[in-house]
Order: C-alpha cells, then sequence, then structure tokens
C-alpha cells in the first residue's frame, strides 16, 4: 500500500459531535456544513475534518463519538458562536493513505494502515486521534465514494529500554496526584464515566493481572487466554468505591506498575519480541501489530497516556492555574 510520512501543523477547528454508532445515520455533517455556510468557511480554502474519538471493539456502539469538524481560519471571531464547540487538533508524525472508495470500507483502509504496514514499518501508532480529511462529498460521487485523506498519528518505534522506561514514568505523576483534596477523587470526571480513584485501581488492576497471568505465558505460538475485560475493569471500579483511601490507592498502584517494571526489565530481546495469540487472536487491536510483549506494552502506554489525559482535564478543570496538574 501507498503510504507517505507527514508532518501536519496544529488545527483550530469548529465542530459538533455525533454520539452513537459509527454505522448509523446521523445529521451532525450536515449541521456543521450549514454553520460554516453562514460563517463564509468553504473548502479548498478550509478543510472538513471527521475524528472517531473511541474504538467500537471497546466501546459500546450507542457511546461512540464522532466528531465533525472544519478549520479556522486565524482571524475567525469564535465569541458569540453558541451553537458550535471549538478545540484544537494537535499537529505531528502522521502516516498518510489516500482512500477513495465508499464510506463502508473506510473500516478496512484502518485495518490495512494499522494491521499491514505499521507492524513492518519502522514506527508505531502514536496516541492521538486520526484524521480523516473528507475531500468530496459521496452523495455527488457517481458511485457513491467518498475521498479521504487518512492520517494515522505515528512515532518512531522506540527500543526495548525505551519501552520500558516511557512504561515506567507514569508512576511517578500518579505518586503527585496525592497532593489534590481526596474528595475529588470520587467525582465523575464526566457524565457515565469512571472518578479518578476508578481510574487508578483500573490501572493497578491491570498491571497486577498482567504480571501474574498474562507475563509468565508470553512464550512463542501460545494462546494466552485472558479475562473479559469488562470483568476486571469492574473489580477496580468496585475497589476503589469499597472505602479504601486515595493515598492507599496510589500507594498500591505505584508497587504494582514497579514490580511489572522490574518483571519486565528480566526479559531478554529475543523474549521481547516473541509472537503469541491472546484469545485466539493474533494481532493486538489497538497497536494493529502482532502480539508480542513489545506490542502489549506499547499498547499499555497508549492506555496510560489515556488515561493520565483525562485525570490532566479533569483536574485543571476544577483549579486555578497556579495548582494545575501537568
Amino acid at each position: 500500500m501507498s503510504i507517505v510520512i507527514k508532518n501536519l501543523p496544529d488545527y483550530e477547528v469548529a465542530y459538533i459531535r455525533h454520539v452513537g454508532s459509527y454505522f448509523e445515520p446521523s445529521n451532525h455533517w450536515e449541521r456543521l456544513g450549514e454553520w460554516a455556510a453562514r460563517n463564509g468557511l468553504f473548502p479548498p480554502t478550509q478543510n472538513y475534518i471527521g475524528l472517531s474519538l473511541d474504538n467500537p471493539e471497546f466501546v459500546a456502539p450507542e457511546l461512540c463519538r464522532h466528531d465533525a469538524c472544519i478549520t479556522l481560519p486565524k482571524d475567525f471571531v469564535k465569541e458569540e458562536q453558541s451553537e458550535i464547540q471549538f478545540k484544537t487538533i494537535t499537529g505531528g508524525l502522521y502516516a498518510l493513505y489516500q482512500f477513495y472508495d465508499t464510506p463502508d470500507k473506510l473500516v478496512i483502509a484502518y485495518q490495512a494502515v494499522f494491521g499491514d504496514w505499521i507492524p513492518q514499518s519502522d514506527y508505531v501508532a502514536d496516541d492521538k486521534i486520526s484524521l480523516e480529511f473528507s475531500l468530496n462529498n459521496p452523495l455527488d460521487d457517481n458511485e457513491g465514494k467518498c475521498k479521504v485523506d487518512l492520517y494515522v498519528p505515528i512515532k518512531k518505534k522506540l527500543s526495548k529500554d525505551e519501552v520500558i522506561k516511557e512504561f515506567e514514568q507514569v508512576q511517578g505523576w500518579v505518586y503527585s496526584l496525592k497532593e489534590y483534596p481526596e474528595k475529588d477523587f470520587f467525582k465523575p470526571i464526566e457524565n457515565d464515566k469512571w472518578s479518578v480513584a476508578e481510574i487508578i485501581a483500573h490501572l493497578a488492576f491491570w498491571d497486577k493481572y498482567v504480571l501474574e497471568a498474562i507475563l509468565p505465558n508470553m512464550k512463542q505460538n501460545t494462546d494466552i487466554k485472558s479475562i473479559d475485560f469488562q470483568e476486571l475493569n469492574d473489580q477496580a471500579s468496585n475497589y476503589a468505591l469499597s472505602g479504601i483511601s486515595v493515598k492507599s490507592l496510589i500507594d498500591q498502584f505505584v508497587e504494582s506498575r514497579k514490580r511489572l517494571v522490574a518483571e519486565l526489565r528480566t526479559k531478554s530481546d529475543a523474549e521481547f519480541y516473541v509472537q503469541f495469540k491472546i484469545n485466539g487472536d493474533k494481532i493486538d487491536p489497538d497497536s494493529g501489530a502482532p502480539f508480542s510483549m513489545y506490542s502489549y506494552i506499547s499498547s499499555f502506554i497508549w492506555h496510560d497516556n489515556h488515561h493520565k489525559k483525562q485525570i490532566i482535564e479533569f483536574f485543571n478543570s476544577k483549579y486555578a492555574e497556579d495548582f494545575q496538574v501537568k
């Protein structure tokens, strides 16, 4: 497949969010187009970008979020625009795949980039959101096809020691959260979302499970039977809300991460890259790479950063600038 590596700038965008299945009709693109036209925003000067924010393999279809976005000129005045939201899309290194087919085939393009190209490249998937630059309206195409520049965020592949070091770093950051009031750890970060305490317990429970049940079985051609993720997540949530103090919860996470990191450092390079299956699957759905210790821990780094971002946004929305978390 033809892939071009691109460095993209940051984009200031206006957007409308749809919550629901990615495969059901939605009018949020139409609403965005009407708003853009009223404000004199048209391609090719401005770009339409789609953002699929959730992985439907792990998030219920009715809870999946999709943002229909349009880029903004530097002099755009955002005040008094109550019907629209604004945000910055972070630039950086991306793999560009030019897609032209019916909209239902876009998922195949994702699978090709993540499952075929990335594992054979010198890159791994980054923890940013993929960008879908919409270049036409499929309703105007004779075959109903959409033309999309699909930008998948990537970063240079790390060595074994670099992966372990990055995986280790979050423990110090979580420990620093002790300075925040305990009462705020038990408030949901958003509606229908976990609290910070539940997130920390979630990280600790997965560390312990990986150390005791997954890591010892990461051997050539084995098929590891992993627990249903929702079952373990529910156990972690219940534990966080059982009355344990935030200090104890944080200490338990730091200890579980230290133990897992120490065990990873005992592994040879050969052990770190050996391939295996999990629940019959050869390919890690998060990284798109064949399952190995390397891809598995790399996925958990992405997972750490995802929850770290949630916690940062939650605390920074509550506290003054001189008491914000980074």
